[in-house]
């Protein structure tokens, strides 16, 4: 529709639209917002990085749950109760506090 405007006026009368100019100046409205006294003076570049960071994040977030859904869970394979092998294995929980066991290692059950 712009363009058969634009075609439509005499030819001084034409200006070039720019859509990424155009885009670019609500930021600067927005500046208007906050103080001017502040620490971390906020400009009109400042706050076109934090914006695109915070759409960053939401495109990567959605891209990871996209890909993650695309994934199919594959079957489990269940075990029968007569194919189940009891095995006991001794685990060392760790300790609370400063003072610890002293550890003695045989070398036997070292590869050399």
């Amino acid at each position: 529709m712009t363009a058969v405007y634009l075609t439509s006026l005499p030819p001084e009368k034409r200006e070039e639209f720019k859509p990424t100019a155009e885009r670019n100046k609500k930021f600067d409205s927005l500046v208007a917002a906050f103080p001017n006294n502040i620490a971390t003076p906020i400009d009109a570049s400042y706050i076109r990085l934090v914006v695109r960071r915070i759409h960053q994040n939401k495109m990567r977030a959605q891209a990871r749950a996209n890909s993650a859904s695309s994934v199919k869970a594959k079957p489990v394979d269940v075990m029968k109760e007569d194919d189940v092998v009891m095995v006991s294995v001794k685990l060392d929980a760790p300790q609370r506090g400063i003072i610890f066991d002293s550890i003695t290692f045989d070398k036997t059950r070292f590869i050399s």
